[in-house]
């Protein structure tokens, strides 16, 4: 099983069963890779992710956040203002009519494969259990210098899974 993803300007695909996926759009996928930790003293960045339920049941995360000015970064430490994020998720959420929801969070890492730190997985618990969002579950990522994950987090359960890489769909 395949949990991670080489780190290119792509659509990325991941699996959350056999009928749901997530997809990451190319230019989320684009604007990732502008924060990649690739030098010794490059920050963790970070945001939120926005996106659309499809009626296949599919996801597609088409915007996310960048660092903004009261977020916190260091090289190994990321934490996201709420405020000003909040107005973001707001706006689109607004210019899309209602269709643009929030799906969870992004971060960098400064490995080549990322992994969660306690902290992250903390943190991403608080978050299932106290955000704001219209599914059963929120999606976490973290994008290494080589390979990008994707965690799912359930709100019931507060069980997080990480998630491989789709194969491609006959048909």
């Amino acid at each position: 099983m395949r949990f991670a993803v080489t780190v290119k300007k792509n659509n990325i695909v991941f699996c959350i069963d056999a009928n749901k996926r997530i997809k990451i759009s190319k230019q989320v996928s684009e604007v990732i890779n502008n924060y990649i930790q690739s030098s010794n003293d490059s920050l963790e960045a970070g945001g939120v992710m926005l996106g659309r339920f499809l009626w296949s049941e599919d996801i597609v995360i088409d915007y996310i956040t960048v660092p903004m000015i009261n977020d916190k970064r260091k090289k190994y430490f990321f934490f996201r203002d709420e405020s000003t994020h909040q107005k973001e998720i707001i706006e689109k959420w607004k210019q899309s009519k209602g269709t643009c929801n929030y799906l969870g969070e992004w971060h960098t890492h400064p490995e080549d494969i990322p992994q969660p730190s306690k902290y992250d997985i903390a943190q991403w618990k608080k978050l299932i259990k106290t955000a704001q969002y219209d599914s059963d579950y929120i999606f976490f990522l973290i994008a290494g210098r080589k390979q990008i994950k994707v965690w799912i987090g359930y709100r019931e359960s507060l069980l997080i899974k990480g998630l491989s890489i789709c194969r491609k769909r006959r048909g």
